[in-house]
């Protein structure tokens, strides 16, 4: 990881939690579908094997 890139990372992670983003996300109380979630990036989805 580059240098200070955690520092930006927790800097907006800070003030997105400030600004109320986290307050009423979509889908809250829901699980997660990591095999079907479209909204996740390519690294974040498992792999189902079957």
């Amino acid at each position: 990881m580059y240098p200070g890139f955690e520092k930006i990372i927790e800097e907006r992670i800070r003030e997105a939690r400030e600004a109320g983003k986290f307050d009423n996300p979509d889908g809250r109380g829901k699980p997660l579908d990591f095999f079907r979630e479209p909204n996740l990036p390519g690294e974040f989805r498992l792999a189902k094997f079957s």
